[in-house]
């Protein structure tokens, strides 16, 4: 059976060799048996039934035409899943925007009514459409809260679906680091029970062609023109993306014909060129640098036939951002950039298995290309592009292509700087205004700690605050754990610092304890007064996170309001206590003549521990 509405059942009648022959409705009026056409006709007033049909005849236009009457007609109940239903065919036809739409609104309205199926769903399809338009931050929020939901409420089949969905557009983003602990969930939820979108996307993420061929004549047989594009899409052979290209553009896959246009496209000659004048001029107008990076990515693949981009922002030799949107890099796409990087130079593969410096792992992956990326004589970035086929064209002009999209590149990652600059020195100088007037209203430290949390928190994304004064840094809240290795460093270097991680880190790497807390990243500030070292503001994040733009500068402006405070209360101290007696809490401690203290006499193990 085909599809079902209400009383409605609807077959398609397959010739031996494959291809739909006559649809049987039954349930219209009378059984009857009608040519494909006929049949879509017939069932005109019955959306849902249509927009199956069409789906199972591979006709996305009529199938879209057949949702949106749907979602017209449909009561509150329907309207859900209808909307979803509308999603996925925008989706499959390159329509982000309405598949966008219709998916946040579908799953939207399904929370609202308790019903976790369609919810889930529907934020999996958004989740997929997020990675075609924003990149994997937003998209793998979406999915991990989608499945969330429908592994908590127990659909495991939804899960499966959702699943299987995420897989394919993780695959078409080239993320196919990801895809063998998503295949091994996907046979854990399905089981032993033969599952076709656990299949196909199993040989296409490991390039089984083999497989793949087997699942193609299936699709035949069984009449799936959508599903037979895709297969045919993966196997990668000439024939087979002309055939693909053919059936995409019949079946209305406008994704996937785009895609596959892009690949069949000719990358030489005056057209590449002046299609990458366009490009660079489209990327000169963008004023957001993930937008600008993006685009970037987009056209090194377009015009040198690889099937995946990356830029990589680079501070000194470290990677700090991936612009275009990957979040994931395989060992080798890592390896190489990291070669570029150091030695300057343009680096073009055109098979990695023969490159014994460089991994490749179990990644089908063969020819690739990196340039650096840089702004005069400094390195901001490598760009870099891979495929798991040679590239077409000649080594020379996929170059040119690359270095042309670096320059303008860096001249984006500049301009971002520079406007970064500013926004941070602005940001700074409200800091310190606010805190200032913040320490002058509180008289106290216990009193300006709320402001204290407040400003560390939006500046660093701090989960949690804590101050830490004199050269014991005991905490001022006492049971608050911190890395007290890692505070005595910025006590004794008079300079903030952020950790990533502290296992990664040369000078920490045996601080394994910070992890303990909860995989935590590091911001932290010395409190500084008129060159007297009072103590050490230390923050942390239950996640790993990149600096914030202006963050650390931001926060030696807490710090620095820190210290007047402290100062001044010690003063005011000084002056009705005659000078006797230790600071109580709240007050400085002894101040250190501006000289960094040497670490006491506590063994290694004492001084790595947390603090208490």
């Amino acid at each position: 059976m085909l599809a079902e509405d209400a009383e409605r059942r609807a077959w398609l009648v397959l010739d031996p060799a494959g291809g739909p022959v006559a649809v049987r409705v039954e349930g219209v009026g009378r059984d009857v048996t009608l040519s494909p056409d006929k049949a879509l006709a017939r069932l005109a007033p019955y959306p849902r039934l249509l927009a199956a049909l069409a789906l199972g005849l591979g006709r996305l236009p009529d199938a879209r035409a057949a949702c949106e009457a749907a979602v017209a007609q449909a009561d509150p109940a329907e309207l859900p899943a209808d909307l979803l239903a509308l999603a996925a065919v925008a989706l499959e036809q390159g329509d982000l925007a309405a598949a966008d739409t219709a998916a946040r609104r579908g799953s939207e309205l399904a929370a609202n009514d308790g019903r976790r199926l369609e919810a889930g769903m529907g934020l999996a399809i958004a989740a997929e459409v997020a990675s075609y338009q924003d990149g994997p931050g937003r998209a793998d929020a979406l999915i991990g809260t989608a499945l969330e939901a429908l592994w908590a409420a127990g659909l495991h089949e939804a899960s499966a679906e959702a699943l299987a969905r995420w897989g394919w557009a993780l695959l078409r983003g080239g993320r196919t680091s990801g895809l063998p602990e998503l295949l091994a969930k996907l046979r854990g939820l399905v089981g032993e029970q033969p599952y076709e979108p656990l299949a196909r996307l199993a040989a296409a993420s490991t390039g089984d062609v083999a497989r793949l061929r087997e699942l193609t004549a299936a699709a035949r047989a069984e009449h799936q023109p959508l599903r037979l594009a895709e297969l045919l899409r993966w196997i990668g052979g000439p024939a087979e993306l002309e055939e693909a290209a053919r059936l995409a553009r019949a079946n209305g896959q406008g994704r996937l014909a785009a895609e596959l246009d892009a690949l069949l496209r000719p990358r030489s000659g005056a057209d590449a060129w002046c299609r990458l004048a366009g490009h660079l001029t489209a990327i000169s107008a963008e004023q957001a640098l993930p937008a600008a990076c993006r685009r970037v990515a987009r056209a090194l693949v377009e015009l040198t036939g690889a099937e995946r981009g990356f830029l990589l922002r680079y501070e000194g030799f470290a990677i700090v951002d991936v612009c275009s949107g990957a979040s994931q890099l395989e060992a080798f796409a890592t390896d190489l950039a990291d070669q570029v990087a150091w030695s300057g130079q343009p680096v073009y593969v055109p098979d990695l298995r023969e490159q014994s410096n460089l991994a490749v792992g179990g990644e089908p992956v063969r020819a690739a290309l990196a340039v650096p990326v840089r702004a005069g004589q400094e390195l901001v970035g490598v760009l870099i592009a891979d495929s798991r086929r040679p590239l077409p064209g000649s080594a020379e002009e996929a170059m040119a292509i690359a270095a042309a999209l670096a320059e303008h590149a860096a001249g984006a990652i500049v301009a971002h700087r520079r406007r970064e600059l500013a926004e941070a020195a602005a940001a700074e100088q409200a800091v310190a205004a606010r805190m200032a007037l913040a320490a002058a209203r509180a008289g106290t430290l216990e009193a300006l700690l709320p402001a204290v949390r407040a400003e560390a928190e939006a500046l660093c994304g701090a989960d949690r605050v804590v101050v830490l004064l004199g050269s014991a840094l005991a905490a001022v809240e006492p049971g608050a754990a911190y890395s007290r290795t890692i505070a005595r460093w910025v006590y004794e270097q008079r300079q903030p610092l952020h950790l990533l991680d502290p296992r990664a880190d040369k000078l920490f790497n045996a601080q394994a304890s910070v992890r303990d807390l909860g995989g935590r990243t590091l911001d932290l500030a010395p409190i500084l007064h008129r060159g007297d070292v009072l103590g050490v503001l230390y923050t942390d994040h239950p996640y790993d996170a990149l600096p914030r733009p202006g963050g650390l500068a931001g926060l030696m402006r807490v710090a620095e309001a820190l210290g007047a405070l402290l100062a001044r209360c010690h003063v005011e101290q000084e002056l009705t206590q005659g000078g006797a007696g230790a600071p109580a809490v709240g007050q400085p401690p002894e101040r250190q003549g501006g000289r960094p203290q040497q670490l006491d006499g506590r063994s290694a193990t004492d001084r790595e521990a947390l603090g208490h």
